[in-house]
């Protein structure tokens, strides 16, 4: 059984927002078979944001933006990992909300969450 995560950031964030904006995913790739008898891997993928900051016409791009990978590490490290990251960029005393989006969204361990299926993976 996986016990509860702990949470070791080097120093606390910096970067204050009300909100944090977040999306996590994974993809499957097939691979040859390595040594342990595997013939894929999931690649794994966080992205968090605080705003959209507006370029020119209707280009954005993501204010604040961390984006995390692993690959072939269990869901509760992972969970740590962002975590982690999440404490040491973002001033987590000053997020009030944050917004997940995506299939796999309920995986990230956040503060006060409010998760929103993203319409592009509606069918």
């Amino acid at each position: 059984m996986e016990s509860a995560p702990t949470f070791y950031p080097n120093h606390k964030g910096k970067v204050p927002s009300a909100v944090l904006y977040g999306k996590s995913d994974g993809i499957l790739v097939r691979l040859q078979k390595d040594s342990e008898g595997k013939k894929s891997a999931e690649i794994r993928m966080a992205s968090v944001y605080t705003d959209k900051v507006r370029l020119s016409g209707n280009r954005k791009r993501l204010g604040n933006k961390l984006t995390l990978t692993a690959v072939g590490i269990p869901t509760l490290q992972r969970q740590e990992m962002i975590c982690n990251h999440l404490n040491a960029r973002y001033d987590m005393n000053s997020v009030k909300l944050t917004a997940v989006g995506g299939t796999a969204g309920g995986s990230i361990y956040f503060y006060a969450t409010r998760s929103f299926l993203n319409p592009a993976n509606l069918l």
